[in-house]
């Protein structure tokens, strides 16, 4: 069988099992990957998820641990895992959202060495800057 990519909406109800119903039904899916069907999963659907994980007061840990989990699963491929795993460093460490380190990564993936923004977090752990002051570096 060819892979399948999967929402995030079978990732929640995979991780958070709040829905019995949808529950089995996304395990059975994992399942299926580890034997042989294959996931993608799209690193925009573990960002979501991660989104929905600590919008439900879900640990940090716990959402570092949920991810590399679903990284390390048999048959599951997640997008850009190399930019995840950067990113889910960063995140697990510091108090930014994993969208914010997510982008950082993928800014310096691609030649970027400052990351402007007005979020306070990336500032105070000094990786990130005001506009302004990039503005007004030489």
């Amino acid at each position: 069988m060819q892979p399948v990519s999967i929402d995030t909406n079978v990732l929640v109800r995979g991780s958070l099992g709040d829905d019995p119903g949808q529950l089995h039904q996304a395990r059975s899916l994992m399942e299926a990957a580890s034997q042989g069907q294959g996931l993608i999963v799209s690193v925009f659907a573990v960002l979501e998820m991660a989104w929905v994980l600590r919008a439900r007061k879900i640990p940090r840990g716990d959402v570092v641990r949920v991810i590399r989990t679903l990284m390390e699963s048999e048959g599951v491929t997640v997008t850009h895992p190399e930019l995840l795993q950067q990113a889910l460093a960063r995140f697990e460490e510091g108090g930014a959202d994993l969208m914010e380190c997510l982008i950082f990564a993928d800014g310096q993936a691609a030649g970027a060495r400052r990351f402007a923004t007005f979020d306070h977090v990336p500032q105070a752990e000094g990786w990130g800057m005001s506009p302004a002051s990039i503005l007004a570096a030489p």
